[in-house]
């Protein structure tokens, strides 16, 4: 039986994603971590996550996004609840955080955090989508 509560999470930024990783096993998630888009859809085929969580820049300019896309192609990841942590929310111009739910749709996620993430904000955040998908494990249990 597949332990439930897995997050995997990408991040090229080694620091941050150690960072990550501290908090969520803290908060009783179990986390894999992979530092580029490839390695994470070989972790996500393997150990088929309850949620993803991804930077969008890494080696592309949406590479967190197609990540994602191409993740949810893997059987049993179609539904899998998707968090993008990004640090380019605002840059040059642009202004990449969703305003609305039809704007995370779009994007393909359920939740857009912006680094730095408070641990606070990114647990509440992470436990939130798992108990939307009916992961989290109840007292008792």
């Amino acid at each position: 039986m597949k332990p439930s509560n897995t997050v995997l999470l990408v991040d090229d930024d080694v620091d941050f994603a150690v960072a990550m990783r501290t908090v969520l096993e803290s908060a009783g998630l179990r986390v894999f971590q992979a530092g580029d888009p490839g390695t994470a859809l070989e972790l996500a085929s393997s150990q088929r996550p309850d949620l993803l969580i991804t930077d969008l820049m890494m080696d592309g300019l949406d590479a967190g996004l197609e990540f994602i896309a191409q993740a949810r192609t893997l059987p049993g990841l179609a539904h899998v609840p998707a968090l993008l942590v990004t640090a380019v929310g605002t840059r040059r111009g642009y202004d990449l955080r969703p305003r609305d739910e039809k704007d995370l749709r779009a994007m393909g996620i359920q939740a857009f955090l912006e680094k730095p993430v408070p641990s606070t904000e990114l647990v509440a955040t992470v436990q939130r989508l798992l108990a939307e998908r009916g992961n989290i494990r109840r007292s008792g249990e």
